[in-house]
């Protein structure tokens, strides 16, 4: 949600992930930076790249000026044959639903908000762990194009047993709030 791959497109993944510098969705680290400071926000980055990406990502971070934050990544092993299958696997779906089950488990006290993109299962995740931790949840945000209205509709599905001011879509960081109420 932080860097563009265009999961979309094998190709344009393959391009985004390995042909040089990554690029960042536009304002979003300025937002993080914003919620870090008014909120004394902690940050976990939860994706479905390969853990040997890491010091790319890392450098990433700092150039773009993210917060920091703990960053839980899949291994990819020479058993995993197809990089693009891989990406794309339902290991990231096993993989994303544990790291938030952990953090709900072992954090009782801590406020979550979601941030993830329409373009995989997050939808999928989020509304579950939404279900299982409802008084935990203060925010779902998902990315998605404005003109996506096919996903739309699947948000719609998807999120359709959680109350519609828990959630929202955006396209880039000024799209989302400088400020959202946490109900404790």
């Amino acid at each position: 949600t932080i860097k563009i791959t265009e999961v979309t497109s094998p190709t344009a993944v393959l391009i985004n992930t390995f042909g040089g510098e990554y690029k960042a969705v536009s304002n979003m680290a300025k937002r993080y930076k914003q919620w870090e400071e008014t909120y004394n926000a902690t940050f976990h980055y939860v994706s479905a790249s390969p853990d040997q990406l890491y010091p790319f990502l890392r450098e990433f971070f700092d150039r773009e000026q993210f917060p920091s934050g703990s960053a839980h990544l899949r291994h990819f092993t020479w058993f995993d044959t197809n990089f693009i299958k891989f990406f794309m696997s339902q290991s990231y779906i096993r993989q994303k639903t544990e790291v938030l089950k952990m953090f709900m488990d072992q954090t009782r006290s801590r406020y979550f908000v979601l941030l993830g993109d329409i373009f995989q299962k997050d939808p999928e995740i989020y509304a579950q762990t939404y279900q299982q931790y409802p008084e935990r949840i203060v925010k779902i945000f998902i990315r998605k194009y404005s003109n996506d209205d096919k996903g739309q509709k699947r948000l719609e599905q998807v999120f359709a047993q959680i109350p519609r001011e828990k959630w929202q879509t955006f396209e880039n960081g000024n799209d989302l709030p400088e400020r959202f109420k946490i109900e404790k």
